[in-house]
């Protein structure tokens, strides 16, 4: 009966061997559905890595375009004051021109005309109905012409105005352009004045034109031209300048300065809590952000969202960088735009100014 405890044996290793293929082909099976599941993972990962990277360029796509349009809409209100001066000029050309029949009559004096027969005849009847057949009153009606004798040199000075102030119409432009050179020249001289902290230079040798009814302040430091001048020499001298903001104010900026030349997008653009970030400017960027905002301050209307916002950041830009000293104790100036917001000091993200908020 030896053969059949060896079937036993043999049937009993079969059926291990059995359990055993059918354990590692369950190993297996759930092995192939882990690396189906990786590869599912990393694909969806890549695809998202892509959405990312194409969200990014629109993004920069979006930002290009909208400096764009910001440019574009910079040279049509450029355009627009320049069309705006030129039909002046041509209103006032055209009212210095003198019109036909002007120098031979004066107005309001009465010419040889239908009104002066009337006059005449009145006059006659009024000697005639003369109670007093005098003589004296014959002479009435000559005595009218020496009356009329001093207006004549009225009458010439009238004909001779319009004379005199055509040249300034057809005025030479070589004078005009040597005029707005001499401006610019003593404006960048009273530019590099202020920023020295001198007083102001001797006015040239020919004074510049002043419009009539507009009083001139010179070439001092309180005209701002002259302190815009001074606010980007101090900004030329700057390396780095700290920016507190929200987000969207960030946008804002950028959608103005993307399209100035000197212009550099900062290397990094930290998040702050509840929608603020933080970033470095230089202070070649500084100075493309106070161009850009002084002609947004002056270009857009009053009670605007884009002029309040410029208007606000170029001040506080201005005060900051009025307090910037050279020499030992110098510090990197931080421009704040964060009011009536309090520091959280359990927030550890949030890094405060070092020196108090500007109101």
């Amino acid at each position: 009966m030896g053969w059949i405890s060896t079937r036993k044996d043999v049937k009993k290793s079969l059926d291990a061997m059995t359990e055993q293929l059918a354990d590692e082909t369950k190993a297996l099976q759930a092995l192939h559905q882990a690396v189906r599941g990786q590869q599912g993972l990393e694909e969806l990962q890549s695809e998202a890595a892509g959405l990312r990277t194409e969200n990014r360029a629109l993004r920069e796509q979006q930002k290009h375009l909208l400096g764009e349009l910001t440019a574009a809409r910079s040279d049509i209100g450029v355009l627009h004051g320049d069309i705006a001066e030129r039909l002046r000029d041509l209103v006032d050309a055209a009212d210095r021109v003198p019109r036909p029949g002007s120098a031979c009559q004066s107005p309001g004096l009465p010419g040889p005309g239908p009104g002066a027969d009337r006059t005449e005849a009145t006059a006659g009847a009024q000697a005639s109905d003369a109670p007093e057949p005098d003589p004296q009153p014959a002479a009435a009606p000559p005595s009218d012409e020496p009356e009329e004798e001093p207006m004549e040199p009225m009458e010439r000075s009238a004909a001779e105005q319009p004379a005199e102030a055509a040249p300034d119409s057809g005025s030479d432009p070589d004078a005009a352009a040597r005029d707005a050179a001499e401006q610019e020249a003593a404006l960048k001289r009273a530019v590099e004045a202020a920023y020295r902290g001198e007083g102001p230079p001797p006015p040239p040798a020919v004074p510049p034109v002043v419009p009539p009814g507009q009083g001139g302040e010179g070439a001092g430091g309180g005209k701002p031209e002259v302190e815009h001048g001074k606010l980007l020499m101090r900004a030329a001298g700057i390396s780095t300048a700290k920016l507190y903001c929200h987000r969207d104010t960030w946008e804002f900026l950028t959608g103005l300065a993307v399209a100035h030349d000197h212009f550099r997008a900062p290397p990094s653009v930290d998040n702050i809590k509840k929608g603020r970030i933080r970033t470095a400017l230089s202070g070649r960027s500084l100075i493309a952000l106070l161009i850009v905002l002084w002609t947004t301050r002056d270009d857009r209307p009053a009670l605007g969202a884009d002029w309040a916002l410029a208007a606000t950041v170029y001040n506080r830009i201005a005060g900051e960088l009025n307090t910037v000293t050279a020499g030992p104790g110098r510090k990197t100036i931080e421009i704040v735009l964060d009011d009536g917001t309090a520091p959280d000091p359990a927030d550890p993200a949030q890094e405060p100014p070092s020196r108090p908020e500007r109101p």
